[in-house]
C-alpha cells in the first residue's frame, strides 16, 4: 500500500482522492495523478526520466513521524481518552 511504499523510500503516485493525497502534495512524497488519459500519459513521461530521489526519502521521514506505532498509537490514546470525557 502507500504507507508500506513511503516507509521503503519509493516516491508514490496517487489520485486525488486518495487520503494521503494531501501529505504528498504538502511533503513532496510523490506526484498526484489527474483522472485523464492525458493525465497518466504524463505522469509516465515524468516516470521515465525519473522522480526526484528526495521524495522517496520525504516519504520515509514522512512515515516514520506520522505512521509508525508512537504516533499512531498516541493520536489514538488521545482520542480515547476525550471520547471517555478526559479521562487520563
Amino acid at each position: 500500500g502507500v504507507a508500506e511504499a513511503m516507509g521503503a523510500a519509493v516516491p508514490v503516485l496517487l489520485g486525488r482522492g486518495n487520503q494521503f493525497a494531501g501529505a504528498v502534495e504538502e511533503h513532496r512524497l510523490g506526484r498526484i495523478v489527474g483522472e485523464t488519459v492525458e493525465d497518466w500519459i504524463a505522469v509516465l513521461d515524468l516516470l521515465e526520466e525519473g522522480l526526484p530521489n528526495d521524495m522517496g526519502e520525504n516519504g520515509r521521514k514522512y512515515a516514520r513521524e506520522h505512521l509508525s506505532w508512537g504516533p499512531v498509537s498516541a493520536r489514538l490514546r488521545d482520542l480515547y481518552r476525550e471520547a471517555a470525557g478526559g479521562v487520563h
